[in-house]
C-alpha cells in the first residue's frame, strides 16, 4: 500500500476525490492524510480525512504575544535580536482513509 501526506486538507480531499475517480481503494490501496485540519467537512467524506491538527487560535495568540513582547521591549533599539524559538504541538487526528494497523 502507497501513502500521502498533503500539504493541506483542501488538497488531501482532491486526492481522495481523484483516487475514487481512478478507482484506487483508499485506504486500501492508498492512504492519504492532510495537513493543517481547518476543514470541518473533511469528517464527512468519503471516506473522511485523516489530519495533522494545527490550532490556528493558539498560533495567533502566541504570534500576538511575541510581537506585544517585542513592542514593548522598545524596537527601535539597535541591539541585535537572537531568533525565537516556538513549539506548538499539532495533533494527528486518525479517520477512516488511513490504516490502523
Amino acid at each position: 500500500m502507497d501513502s500521502i501526506f498533503v500539504g493541506n486538507d483542501q488538497m488531501a480531499l482532491s486526492v481522495l476525490q481523484t483516487a475514487w475517480e481512478t478507482d484506487i481503494k483508499v485506504p486500501d490501496d492508498l492512504a492519504v492524510i492532510g495537513f493543517d485540519g481547518i476543514i470541518p467537512e473533511a469528517e464527512f467524506y468519503s471516506p473522511p480525512l485523516s489530519t495533522i491538527y494545527q490550532n490556528q487560535d493558539e498560533i495567533g495568540r502566541t504570534a500576538v504575544q511575541v510581537l506585544t513582547r517585542l513592542v514593548d521591549e522598545d524596537i527601535n533599539d539597535a541591539q541585535e535580536r537572537k531568533p525565537i524559538h516556538i513549539s506548538i504541538n499539532p495533533d494527528l487526528i486518525v479517520r477512516q482513509n488511513t490504516p490502523t494497523a
